[in-house]
């Protein structure tokens, strides 16, 4: 509130003015120049602002295009015409490569066919699981001989559902579960008065197993918040490779370990961890057991997923005829 005055509106256009050449400066050396020297020379104060606007500049190219493609993508769902130039689009194409069989399907019926192609007689339900990188998705089709000499398939697809959950969930319960105990996750602190310590704060280790946040853990605020965090753990040595990760940038170098680790239980049974990245011989060992542990949380909620397709669609589980995983 306050009385609005001519000064005051001179004053707040002189600032807006003074950041918005500050931004405009950014922008240019951020355009002109490499943005890591970039920031090197900018002010402490104006740090992460700067950071900011760096990010934005780089990144909003590539935002503005991805939201003219799925506006264009949007434009196109939905419209018989416009899906018919698509698929034609498409079918040229395809033609021009080569590729003179061409017929469009939809993605479940697609995953089906190998399986169709199996049955002599008689009909019968499939679950299609479609278990990725971030996503799991479920569709339940229904296949058979007869209806494989179809080219309209869009009825025999009963039921989807997923759920976010998927392959890199995984590999942050497992980095969470085997990997980051060295660094401090779950540890606790020193002992008062012969009572045990508390758990030293855990949201710096779920940022680190979390892909898109690892960077959030570097920015300089967090990293002085952590260098004033070393009274907090009764062992200094899970600190100091916690610190190590954090001044070296090693985050998604773990991050990357717990998903080998992933692929090496899942082909072999056990695995080692080299961690010597932190410290000198530091491992960690997982084996099937460990990893089954640490996510049969997400496993127990992509198994419900699949259970509410089937409900979707009204079917009871000894109506199906299988379950396909998606390659």
């Amino acid at each position: 509130g306050g009385a609005v005055t001519a000064e005051g509106l001179v004053y707040t256009l002189y600032s807006a003015l003074r950041l918005a050449v500050m931004l405009l400066c950014v922008g240019a050396a951020n355009a002109l120049a490499n943005p890591r020297q970039a920031l090197k020379s900018v002010p402490a104060a104006l740090y992460e602002a700067s950071v900011a606007v760096v990010i934005a500049l780089t990144v909003a190219p590539q935002l503005i295009e991805s939201a003219q493609r799925v506006r264009r993508a949007r434009r196109l769902r939905g419209d018989p015409v416009r899906d018919a130039q698509a698929q034609s689009a498409l079918e040229q194409a395809a033609r021009l490569i080569g590729i003179e069989d061409v017929a469009f399907q939809y993605e479940p019926i697609a995953a089906a066919f190998d399986y169709e192609r199996t049955l002599v007689e008689g009909e019968q339900t499939v679950l299609v699981a479609d278990i990725g990188g971030g996503t799991s998705d479920f569709s339940l089709v229904r296949v058979g001989p007869q209806r494989a000499r179809r080219i309209e398939r869009k009825d025999d697809i009963l039921g989807n559902h997923g759920v976010h959950i998927a392959g890199t969930d995984f590999d942050r319960r497992i980095e969470l579960a085997a990997i980051l105990p060295a660094y401090g996750f779950g540890a606790r602190g020193p002992s008062v008065g012969g009572a045990p310590g508390r758990e030293v704060p855990s949201a710096v280790y779920h940022d680190l197993a979390t892909w898109h946040l690892i960077n959030t853990v570097y920015a300089p605020a967090r990293v002085a918040e952590l260098r004033g965090m070393r009274a907090f753990y009764a062992d200094p040595r899970q600190y100091a490779r916690l610190m190590t990760v954090v001044d070296e940038r090693l985050g998604h170098e773990l991050a990357s370990g717990a998903e080998s680790a992933k692929i090496a239980v899942a082909e072999g049974g056990a695995t080692r961890i080299d961690l010597s990245h932190t410290e000198a011989r530091l491992a960690a060992d997982l084996d099937e057991a460990g990893a089954v542990h640490a996510i049969e949380g997400d496993i127990e909620r992509i198994v419900d997923a699949a259970r509410i397709t089937a409900r979707l669609a009204g079917l009871a589980r000894r109506q199906l005829g299988g379950i396909l995983l998606r390659p």
